[in-house]
Formats: C-alpha cells, sequence, structure tokens
C-alpha cells in the first residue's frame, strides 16, 4: 500500500513550469529516464533484494527508483525495484510512450527490443551506441564504427544507418569530434579502470 502510495502521490504532487525551449517544444513530450540506487539495512532483503557486491552500493537489500522526467511538461513517472534489477528491464522503458514523443537515456536501459519498441509507437530515442551492436549503411553493408570514425574528415557526422543485426532498425548515427584535451581525458579515463580490473584496453 504504501509502495503504491509513493508512486501515485509524487506522478501528483512533484511538477515543474512547462519548458519554453522552442527545440523541445517540437515535440509533445522530452522525457529523460535515469534511475539511484539506495542501499537498506539487510533486514529488508526479503523485500527489497541487494545488489551484493556488484556496486558501489553492494549490500544484502537495496531499493532501486526509476525515474521518466517531461522536461517539458514537468510531469513525473516513478516506479519503485529490486536494488539489484537491471536498468534495461524495467518496464518503465516502454510504459505509456506517446507517438511523436522523445526518449533520452544513458547506455544502462540500451535494449534493441525496447527501441523498436519505441519507434513502432511513432515515438524517438536519443542513446549512445552499446558496444559491439550491429551497425549497417542503408544497403547493408556493416560498419566498423572504430574505423569508420577513424576515417572521417569531418567534425561533425550525422547520417543514417540500420541498428542491430536482425532489428535492422532505422536510425541517425550521431557523431562530434571532441578536442585533444577531451580525448586525453577520456584516455586516462579507461587506462585507470583498466589498472583496477587488471586488463589491457584495446587499442
Amino acid at each position: 500500500c504504501l509502495r503504491r502510495l509513493v508512486e501515485e502521490a509524487v506522478q501528483k504532487a512533484i511538477t515543474a513550469d512547462e519548458c519554453v525551449s522552442p527545440l523541445l517544444d517540437r515535440f509533445p513530450s522530452v522525457c529523460l529516464q535515469d534511475s539511484t540506487t539506495v542501499g537498506l539495512p539487510d533486514a529488508l532483503q526479503e523485500h527489497w533484494r541487494g545488489c551484493e557486491t556488484w556496486t558501489d552500493h553492494g549490500g544484502k537489500a537495496a531499493l532501486k527508483i526509476q525515474v521518466r522526467f517531461d522536461l517539458g511538461h514537468g510531469a513525473i513517472r516513478l516506479r519503485l525495484e529490486q536494488g539489484r534489477d537491471s536498468d534495461h528491464r524495467t518496464p518503465l522503458q516502454t510504459e505509456k510512450i506517446e507517438p511523436g514523443s522523445l526518449h533520452l537515456r544513458d547506455l544502462g536501459y540500451f535494449d534493441l527490443d525496447v527501441l523498436q519498441e519505441i519507434a513502432g509507437k511513432k515515438a524517438y530515442f536519443t542513446s549512445r551506441v552499446q558496444d559491439n551492436t550491429g551497425l549497417f549503411e542503408p544497403d547493408g553493408q556493416r560498419i566498423d564504427l572504430a574505423k569508420f570514425l577513424g576515417k572521417c574528415k569531418v567534425k561533425r557526422l550525422d547520417q543514417p544507418i540500420l541498428l542491430g543485426v536482425s532489428h535492422r532498425l532505422p536510425c541517425r548515427l550521431v557523431a562530434v569530434r571532441v578536442p585533444p584535451e577531451v580525448v586525453r581525458r577520456r584516455r586516462q579515463t579507461v587506462l585507470e579502470k583498466a589498472r583496477k580490473k587488471q586488463y589491457t584496453p584495446s587499442p
């Protein structure tokens, strides 16, 4: 009862001023989705299973809060889930997708079936590309993303592609060349992560 009360109350009580951005106004809604995990006492593990040592919120009990926020109208949809639940499996991914709406999510939500469902409902999405996801030219020729971008001479790329080996979902590939300082910082981050996890990153 309390769980349902929290989910319903948040959707009705939390609002923000409507956005007046002409860019966002092109869509009936622009939805940003993200989650946060809250560690709980181990005594609650029967109700809220935790992440053990998988994340910084290691423990036997944890709560994951999934939120979808409409940037255009200030509306919020919220779900309370098990702390160990994967982001890309949350039902909130495909709930009440409005035709023409735009959905912004990080890589934790990347799921080709979900993206195909969003497109099938005549809505739009923006996401980074998951490693090893099949990318294809419109004529069906496979794209090696690292080599393709390495040969690219323009600073900003925007071209049609097909996403997924079996899905072949029509999308736009957008890439922007970053300054050398950003490249250096990102390489340092990769090397530091590799050092901690004791592996050698690929070129």
